[in-house]
Protein backbone atom coordinates (compact mmCIF):
# COMPACT_ATOMS: atom_id res chain seq x y z
CA UNK A 1 0.00 0.00 0.00
CA UNK A 2 1.26 3.48 -0.84
CA UNK A 3 1.16 6.13 1.88
CA UNK A 4 2.22 9.77 2.27
CA UNK A 5 3.08 11.11 5.73
CA UNK A 6 1.63 14.57 6.35
CA UNK A 7 3.74 14.95 9.48
CA UNK A 8 7.13 14.29 7.84
CA UNK A 9 6.01 15.38 4.34
CA UNK A 10 7.42 12.37 2.56
CA UNK A 11 6.41 9.02 1.12
CA UNK A 12 5.94 6.11 3.51
CA UNK A 13 6.09 3.43 0.79
CA UNK A 14 7.72 0.27 2.10
CA UNK A 15 8.74 1.90 5.37
CA UNK A 16 7.16 1.50 8.77
CA UNK A 17 5.61 4.72 9.96
CA UNK A 18 7.74 6.43 12.58
CA UNK A 19 4.63 7.74 14.38
CA UNK A 20 2.95 4.37 14.94
CA UNK A 21 4.05 0.78 14.25
CA UNK A 22 0.97 0.22 12.06
CA UNK A 23 0.62 3.09 9.60
CA UNK A 24 -2.87 1.90 8.64
CA UNK A 25 -3.98 3.53 11.88
CA UNK A 26 -1.74 6.60 11.71
CA UNK A 27 -3.65 9.87 11.36
CA UNK A 28 -0.72 11.41 9.44
CA UNK A 29 -0.26 8.69 6.81
CA UNK A 30 -2.63 9.12 3.89
CA UNK A 31 -3.38 6.58 1.16
CA UNK A 32 -1.90 7.65 -2.19
CA UNK A 33 -3.27 4.72 -4.21
CA UNK A 34 -5.84 6.87 -6.02
CA UNK A 35 -3.50 9.75 -6.85
CA UNK A 36 -3.35 9.86 -10.65
CA UNK A 37 -0.22 9.07 -12.65
CA UNK A 38 1.40 12.00 -14.45
CA UNK A 39 1.51 15.75 -14.07
CA UNK A 40 -2.16 16.47 -13.38
CA UNK A 41 -4.63 15.95 -10.52
CA UNK A 42 -6.86 13.81 -12.70
CA UNK A 43 -6.90 10.71 -14.87
CA UNK A 44 -8.38 10.99 -18.33
CA UNK A 45 -11.18 8.42 -18.59
CA UNK A 46 -12.66 9.35 -21.95
CA UNK A 47 -11.61 11.75 -24.72
CA UNK A 48 -14.16 14.04 -26.42
CA UNK A 49 -16.27 12.35 -29.09
CA UNK A 50 -19.79 12.39 -30.48
CA UNK A 51 -20.62 9.59 -28.04
CA UNK A 52 -20.01 11.83 -25.00
CA UNK A 53 -21.14 15.15 -26.51
CA UNK A 54 -17.50 16.17 -27.09
CA UNK A 55 -16.61 16.47 -23.41
CA UNK A 56 -13.64 15.11 -21.49
CA UNK A 57 -14.43 12.58 -18.78
CA UNK A 58 -11.94 12.53 -15.92
CA UNK A 59 -11.42 11.05 -12.47
CA UNK A 60 -10.09 13.66 -10.04
CA UNK A 61 -7.48 13.07 -7.36
CA UNK A 62 -9.27 12.50 -4.02
CA UNK A 63 -7.17 15.26 -2.44
CA UNK A 64 -7.83 17.95 -5.08
CA UNK A 65 -10.76 20.37 -4.90
CA UNK A 66 -11.98 23.83 -5.92
CA UNK A 67 -13.26 26.36 -3.43
CA UNK A 68 -16.24 28.12 -5.05
CA UNK A 69 -15.94 30.99 -2.52
CA UNK A 70 -12.54 32.03 -3.89
CA UNK A 71 -11.81 33.93 -7.14
CA UNK A 72 -11.32 31.96 -10.37
CA UNK A 73 -7.73 30.87 -10.96
CA UNK A 74 -7.06 31.25 -7.22
CA UNK A 75 -9.42 28.56 -5.93
CA UNK A 76 -7.54 25.23 -6.18
CA UNK A 77 -6.69 23.17 -3.13
CA UNK A 78 -4.66 20.07 -2.25
CA UNK A 79 -5.69 18.53 1.06
CA UNK A 80 -2.80 16.04 0.94
CA UNK A 81 -0.22 18.84 1.17
CA UNK A 82 -2.62 21.29 2.85
CA UNK A 83 -1.86 23.95 0.23
CA UNK A 84 -4.32 26.33 -1.42
CA UNK A 85 -3.96 28.75 -4.36
CA UNK A 86 -5.45 31.61 -2.36
CA UNK A 87 -2.97 31.55 0.52
CA UNK A 88 -0.52 34.38 0.21
CA UNK A 89 2.19 32.91 2.42
CA UNK A 90 4.40 30.10 1.18
CA UNK A 91 4.88 27.47 3.91
CA UNK A 92 8.38 27.43 5.45
CA UNK A 93 8.56 23.64 5.61
CA UNK A 94 8.40 22.88 1.86
CA UNK A 95 11.21 20.69 0.50
CA UNK A 96 14.09 22.59 -1.13
CA UNK A 97 13.28 21.16 -4.56
CA UNK A 98 9.59 22.12 -4.34
CA UNK A 99 8.43 23.88 -7.54
CA UNK A 100 7.12 27.15 -6.10
CA UNK A 101 5.82 28.20 -9.51
CA UNK A 102 3.28 25.40 -9.21
CA UNK A 103 1.57 26.90 -6.17
CA UNK A 104 -0.75 29.05 -8.24
CA UNK A 105 -1.80 26.29 -10.65
CA UNK A 106 -3.85 23.99 -8.44
CA UNK A 107 -6.99 25.58 -9.88
CA UNK A 108 -5.91 24.15 -13.26
CA UNK A 109 -5.28 20.72 -11.69
CA UNK A 110 -1.50 20.87 -12.13
CA UNK A 111 -0.01 18.40 -9.67
CA UNK A 112 2.40 19.74 -7.04
CA UNK A 113 2.82 16.67 -4.84
CA UNK A 114 5.19 14.91 -7.28
CA UNK A 115 3.62 11.58 -6.33
CA UNK A 116 3.46 9.17 -9.30
CA UNK A 117 5.08 11.62 -11.71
Amino acid sequence: MEKYCKLYKKNCIGVLCSVTPNFDNCKYCLDTTDIPEGEYCYTLIETPSAKNNYKFKTKNCPYWSLNKDKPDQMNGSCSLLEINDWESEIPDDLPEDFPLSALSLLWDQCKICNIKQ
